[in-house]
């Protein structure tokens, strides 16, 4: 996680305005925040460090100021201005507004953002010059605007290679204070020290010292995206740091481990920090419990099989805990399905996967076959039975970034797992086939719910087909999603048959979507029954482009409440049913031209106009 940069700014009042009489507003920007006193080594590969940047602003309503920030470049790689994969941008970022979401305080003019002049919506600027190399500073500026009402703003920012990769997160971000005209502070404040702003240039940094270190991962409190419904959706947690049980066995060597999992009574395992491969999974069907040393320093280019038929010797409830994935070959997972962590059948009752990233490679040209592409998904289970993945961060797979389908669902058609599974601060962009959509519905999703279970703290980004997809036997017992933050997918929430019984809470979703939570229809081959009875969308925002929530036909019982829709040019709902049973109810269409729709929804709708 970045390491936030915090100021402190001090104020001296002067000239008080005299009791009684109004104070007029005061713009004022805080003391510049001043570069480290030495920069990071060069290291391969776009990157860059933070290098200084102007104060925090108190700005009238409707004012606009420049600011500006400072980043060197720590790479080997220069950025070059108009090519995509080499241009350097800043982006918006988390907690507020969001990865690629439009802010309050500038924007292109774009989904509702102020048109202040930056290149996008959600790009604040772009490098100021042709070229910056290795070992320059770039200085960027971007325009802020202060809204109309009174209160605190913030906006946080991460550089990025264009097309390629987002740089080092150093936790940068402004306060843009907007105080009340009519209560403005009763003074006007002097700084302490006055801000300058720097030249737009790139120029050589001074001298390097000896490197800083890089910043150290820690646990940061949760991001929160906070939604124009006052609805406040909490991020996931990332990846964090834990105790290690006391007389664990240390193992430092693929060959080591490979001895280890062998045995057959169950052992706490910790695994020093190295890189760890072979040429098939890592078997554990005797339920051992595996640690990282150290978050994220054990690396490993093969995949976990945490399965087995229950045979003599075999326990379930194993664990995987701080490790580090990054594999290219499908032939070192199990049975070479793609999984990196599979677990199945009886020993796979109660796998705990925790604290966990996962690289899957999935980065293809277009019309390479999905199964010569990388990763199918980082975490799945076709036996989810108390299963518990929580903190994991996934990205570039094929079919999925972590779910399930049970393997009696398709035997069993009433089956509901004994002890659902608990799924939460989960983390998934960037999951589709090298052609995306190919899979017609069947995988790309960032998220696959087939079994009764709970969703809590999720993260989804670019997923080809859906963001978060729920069906299967998850109508016995029921799915619980809640604090979901959804975006760049076609469909945000693909209920399909059957999510009878599930409920949706606080959620965030588009403004890249074009559907934000689609119900599937009474399709005759499902005995005509419909995807959602009795589902519940409640609390929260949905930006998508065409339809908020889709509750096709016979859809039955189901409500949406609560919820602001923005953006939708067909219709807020569509409620395709002639005799409908479903409630709607405080929900909030300012902004939408059609509040429900009773005409049939949009056929194939993938992109937006």
């Amino acid at each position: 996680m970045a390491a936030a940069v915090l100021v402190t700014i001090t104020w001296i009042a002067v000239n008080p305005v005299p009791q009684g009489r109004a104070a007029e507003c005061v713009s004022f920007v805080g003391p510049g925040i001043p570069p480290p006193a030495a920069v990071p080594l060069v290291v391969d590969g776009f990157h860059a460090a933070w290098y200084g940047q102007s104060g925090y602003m108190t700005l009238c309503p409707g004012e606009t100021r420049t600011a500006t920030v400072a980043y060197y470049n720590s790479g080997s790689l220069g950025w070059v201005s108009g090519r995509l994969g080499e241009v350097a941008y800043l982006g918006t970022w988390d907690p507020e507004p969001g990865q690629d979401r439009p802010s309050v305080l500038g924007g292109d003019g774009a989904f509702g953002s102020p048109n202040t002049g930056w290149p996008r919506y959600n790009r604040l600027a772009v490098q100021p010059s042709v070229y910056v190399g290795p070992g320059q500073v770039a200085w960027f500026q971007f325009t802020v605007k202060a809204p109309a009402t009174p209160g605190t703003y913030r906006i946080a920012l991460r550089p990025l290679i264009e097309g390629a990769q987002w740089m080092e997160d150093y936790g940068v971000f402004w306060v843009v204070t907007v105080p009340p005209i009519s209560v403005a502070a009763s003074a006007t404040p002097t700084p302490t020290s006055s801000a300058t702003t720097p030249p737009v240039s790139t120029s050589a940094p001074p001298t390097p010292g000896p490197a800083t270190p890089t910043p150290t991962t820690t646990a940061s409190p949760p991001p929160t995206a906070t939604a124009p419904s006052s609805v406040v959706v909490v991020g996931p947690t990332p990846p964090s740091a834990y105790a290690i049980p006391a007389g664990a066995i240390s193992v430092s060597t693929s060959a080591g481990l490979l001895a280890e999992l062998q045995r057959s009574t169950v052992e706490n395992i910790v695994i020093e920090d190295g890189i760890y491969d072979n040429p098939t999974a890592f078997f554990n069907p005797h339920g051992h419990r595996l640690y990282a040393r150290n978050l994220g320093g054990a690396v490993f280019m093969a995949g976990f099989s945490m399965g087995g038929n229950g045979n003599s010797g075999e326990h379930p409830g194993g664990i995987i805990r701080g490790l580090a994935f990054n594999v290219t070959n499908r032939a070192k997972t199990e049975d070479g399905r793609g999984y990196i962590v599979l677990s199945w059948g009886p020993v796979g009752v109660g796998v705990q996967v925790l604290d966990s990233t996962f690289e899957g490679n999935a980065v293809c040209a277009a019309g390479t076959p999905a199964s010569s592409c990388g990763m199918k998904a980082a975490v799945w289970s076709d036996h989810a039975e108390g299963m518990v993945v929580q903190r994991i961060r996934a990205q570039h797979f094929t079919d999925f970034g972590v779910g399930m389908t049970d393997e009696q669902n398709a035997t069993d058609p009433g089956y509901s797992l004994p002890t659902p599974y608990l799924f939460s601060d989960i983390d998934v962009s960037h999951v589709g086939h090298p052609t995306p959509r190919e899979a017609n519905g069947t995988a790309e999703a960032c998220i696959w719910l087939a079994n009764n279970g709970t969703l809590q703290r999720a993260r989804v980004r670019d997923c080809a087909w859906m963001g978060i997809w729920t069906g299967g036997n998850a109508r016995n017992g029921g799915v619980a999603l809640s604090d979901l933050d959804i975006d760049q997918t076609p469909k945000g929430i693909y209920a399909e048959h059957y999510s009878w019984g599930a409920s949706y809470q606080r959620f965030l979703i588009g403004p890249n979507t074009v559907i934000g939570v689609n119900a599937e229809w009474a399709d005759p081959l499902t005995g005509g029954l419909p995807a959602c009875q009795n589902c519940r969308v409640e609390s929260g925002t949905i930006q998508s482009c065409l339809v908020g929530v889709n509750y096709d036909l016979g859809t039955s019982g189901s409500s949406v409440r609560n919820v602001k829709f923005q953006f939708q040019s067909i219709a807020a709902i569509i409620d395709y049913n002639t005799a409908s049973t479903n409630t709607f109810s405080n929900n909030d269409y300012t902004t939408v031209a059609v509040q429900v729709s009773h005409s049939a929804p949009p056929n194939k709708a993938f992109t937006c106009p």
